[in-house]
């Protein structure tokens, strides 16, 4: 617990931005199920924090595994205001497929998802089309 704190005390970093794309704030509500061979497991919900090009933050009450692959159910309409939708991004009726990089425990009982959306092409062509089938509950 002490190197947390000696963490949190540090100054807030101050150096050349790493991240490629800007975040933008973008709270909205969403539901996502995690794909697994041959299961797609019940909806669970959330609350985005903050999307980019690349990428969304959101809270959820219960935690999908890091590397696994999720669909975000979410409002597209909205989200193109803020990013390019249609820049390639896997999508499966309505819904984006997302890679789940970072799950983080908050002191408020939730947990911090952080997700790299995944554009075609980027990811495994053969880890996609099995999510994929598995999402339309077809045999993987």
């Amino acid at each position: 617990m002490g190197e947390f704190e000696k963490i949190a005390d540090e100054t807030p970093y101050e150096g050349e931005e790493r991240r490629e794309f800007l975040r933008l704030a973008y709270e909205s509500p969403l539901r996502f199920s995690v794909c697994r061979k041959g299961l797609l497991k019940e909806l669970q919900i959330g609350v985005s924090k903050n999307v980019s090009q690349s990428g969304m933050l959101f809270n959820a009450k219960s935690s999908p595994a890091p590397d696994s692959i999720i669909l975000i159910e979410t409002d597209l309409k909205t989200l193109a205001n803020c990013i390019e939708v249609e820049d390639a991004l896997v999508e499966l009726n309505g819904r984006i497929m997302g890679k789940v990089i970072r799950v983080v425990e908050t002191d408020k009982s939730l947990f911090e998802v952080a997700v790299q959306f995944i554009r075609v092409g980027e990811e495994n062509e053969k880890d996609i089309a099995s999510a994929m089938q598995t999402a339309l509950g077809q045999p993987a």
